[in-house]
């Protein structure tokens, strides 16, 4: 009886010591939601820096250690007319690194190839980019 008791603690104690390392790898590790606070403060500092600022969109804004390459693009959002967003960082958290109103970006297919000749995007942010984008 002692050892069918020492097995189940002995299993028990496994699995809660795999899914604290889940747990803590997806909440510390590359691209966790630490990681991702530090990417979304720096985002919102440019983007409250620069809210009310006239920018030429769309331009690759400036390049930091935690995030890379920023590219700032126009949105329809009048509250928010830039979107800032993480270029070379694919996500933070599950989501695009973007800040701003990135929900309704004002932003040319042409200036997208543009854009590529600068820096690498990150596929998903290009694929989001390509899917906002308006001809011509």
């Amino acid at each position: 009886m002692k050892k069918i008791y020492l097995v189940a603690i002995g299993v028990t104690a496994s699995i809660v010591i795999m899914v604290l390392t889940i747990w803590s790898w997806r909440f510390f590790g590359p691209g966790g939601f630490i990681e991702g606070k530090a990417i979304f403060s720096q985002l919102q500092n440019l983007e409250v820096g620069h809210r009310h600022d006239r920018l030429h969109t769309p331009q690759v804004f400036a390049t930091y250690d935690t995030v890379g390459p920023v590219v700032v693009v126009a949105t329809l959002d009048r509250d928010f007319p830039y979107a800032w967003i993480a270029a070379t960082i694919p996500f933070c958290d599950n989501e695009l690194c973007m800040v701003g109103g990135g929900a309704h970006l004002d932003i040319n297919c042409s200036d997208i190839a543009q854009l590529e000749t600068q820096i690498r995007i990150a596929p998903p942010v290009l694929g989001m980019l390509r899917g906002s984008c308006r001809p011509g």
